[in-house]
């Protein structure tokens, strides 16, 4: 069975990670007062399995490559016996990636926001104030790779929507807008301005492109985000091939 997490920092703290008091894992921030942990210097295994076994809140510093999906190939069996050594433990650690098991999918992917429920005030709105034109749909890759987790919003007002986990969006246009622009924004990428086609219904298709300034001068810091967002439905051969 494959799980795959999305690392992602929702707010970006401003502090310079140069300044700080060096310590053992990175360094102390005299302005949230706690240590903040440099994963700069972690390959993706080290950087995972750090988050996965450490309790409550981290904040670290990261480079933009790293906030990205991980995948891990999870053994059924090799997990059975390590709950029952680690027992409370692994309660934490489901605390700490809030993952909510009774809910997992069972189909083959699981989006990491719904439009739905981010455009679900702004639909009611719609219907109240103006007509709606039509839902504009599209994808968003970085190097021809589906691009989860961008933010998408019409230039000049609040609507907005995320792409999901195959890099779709969906965001609705009423009639003052559709001459509107997409503005399409991602940690460690540069922002991409879109302007609407004449025909609404068309599927737009970009690429964004990696801010390498950004990469090599400017990491990211702040807290932690942790989501769950796909795992894998083992076949009935994957079950038997697991318990030979």
């Amino acid at each position: 069975m494959i799980e795959k997490y999305n690392l992602s920092i929702q707010n970006p703290c401003g502090q310079n990670f140069i300044e700080f008091s060096e310590t053992k894992k990175g360094g102390f921030c005299d302005s949230c007062k706690q240590e903040v942990i440099d994963f700069t210097k972690m390959n993706d295994d080290s950087l995972m399995s750090y988050l996965k076994n450490t309790e409550g809140k981290t904040c670290g510093r990261f480079k933009p490559s790293q906030l990205k999906t991980y995948s891990e190939e999870i053994n059924p069996i090799r997990e059975k016996k390590q709950a029952l050594g680690i027992g409370i433990a692994s309660i934490s650690l489901l605390s700490l990636l809030s993952i909510n098991e009774s809910k997992a999918q069972t189909n083959s992917e699981e989006s990491i926001v719904t439009n739905k429920e981010m455009n679900a005030q702004h639909k009611l709105d719609v219907e109240h104030n103006s007509t709606l034109v039509t839902s504009v749909s599209g994808i968003i890759n970085a190097d021809d790779i589906p691009l989860p987790g961008v933010w998408v919003h019409v230039k000049g007002t609040d609507i907005s929507a995320r792409t999901d986990f195959d890099g779709q969006f969906s965001i609705d246009i009423t009639e003052d807008l559709k001459n509107g622009i997409l503005v399409f924004s991602y940690i460690g990428y540069k922002t991409l301005e879109y302007k609407l086609p004449e025909n609404l219904s068309e599927i737009i298709n970009l690429n964004i492109q990696e801010d390498l300034k950004l990469e090599n001068d400017l990491c990211v810091l702040g807290a932690v985000n942790v989501h769950k967002v796909y795992a894998s439905k083992r076949t009935f051969w994957q079950k038997i091939k697991n318990w030979l």
